[in-house]
C-alpha cells in the first residue's frame, strides 16, 4: 500500500500585483490512503517568485492539510514557476502545481 496525495488544484494564476508586494495562496493537500501516512519533507520551486515557508509534515490517511504558497515578484514581467510538495518514499498521485503571475 502506498500513501495518496491529492491536491485542491493542478494550477493557479495570481492576479497583478505590485512589485515588491506579495499575495498567497492556500494549497489543501489530502491524503486518500486509508491506512498509509504522508510524509511531506519539504516544498520546493522551480524559481524564486512562488516560495512555502512550509516545514515537514506527515498527513495521517484521510486527513487534509494546508500548504501556503506565496508570489512575491521583483521585476514587471510574467512569472510561470511549478511547485512541487516532496514527499518521503512512494506515493500515488500527482505532487506538482503550476503558478502563473504577473506584475
Amino acid at each position: 500500500m502506498l500513501s495518496n496525495i491529492s491536491l485542491s488544484t493542478d494550477n493557479y494564476e495570481f492576479m497583478d500585483i505590485a512589485i515588491g508586494g506579495f499575495t498567497t495562496y492556500m494549497v489543501e493537500v489530502t491524503n486518500l490512503s486509508a491506512t498509509v501516512p504522508l510524509k511531506i519533507t519539504d516544498v520546493t520551486s522551480s524559481g524564486t517568485a512562488f516560495t512555502s515557508s512550509f516545514a515537514d509534515e506527515t498527513i495521517l490517511p484521510n486527513e487534509t492539510k494546508n500548504i501556503e504558497i506565496f508570489f512575491t515578484p521583483t521585476a514587471a514581467t510574467s512569472y510561470t514557476e511549478k511547485i512541487t510538495i516532496n514527499v518521503e518514499g512512494e506515493f500515488e498521485g500527482n505532487n506538482k502545481i503550476d503558478f502563473t503571475g504577473r506584475v
